[in-house]
């Protein structure tokens, strides 16, 4: 399985499949999440091969219209992927509040390093 199918796998059911890749369409559904490779470390191997295993830096954005709602949806992603068949997540801090003035969206974004087969 790809990674963004494990992904998708682990957070879709806490958003009744409103999980997104990198942005959310104008009008999505909320609450919702948003996922987007933003790093991470690429094992190469002396002779030049990559390691069997890619090792992402994913971030985890999730939104809501309360500051509360935002929070608990945000800690469900992370024991969600944490737990996640396949996936090897190690969060990488504590979750970042964010809030959105134009849209008056509360957000909370947090980094996990993932293991998975390539």
């Amino acid at each position: 399985m790809s990674l963004e199918t494990l992904l998708v796998a682990a957070l879709d059911p806490l958003v009744t499949q409103k999980a997104w890749f990198n942005v959310a369409p104008p009008g999505a559904a909320l609450p919702r999440l948003v996922v987007q490779q933003v790093g991470g470390i690429e094992d190469q191997y002396i002779d030049g091969t990559l390691a069997s295993k890619e090792r992402p830096r994913i971030q985890v954005a999730a939104w809501a219209t309360t500051y509360n709602a935002a929070k608990n949806l945000s800690q469900a992603a992370a024991v969600a992927l944490c737990a996640a068949a396949g996936l090897q997540a190690s969060p990488q801090g504590a979750a970042v509040a964010d809030y959105e003035d134009d849209t008056k969206l509360h957000g909370f974004r947090q980094d996990f390093l993932i293991a998975a087969d390539r």
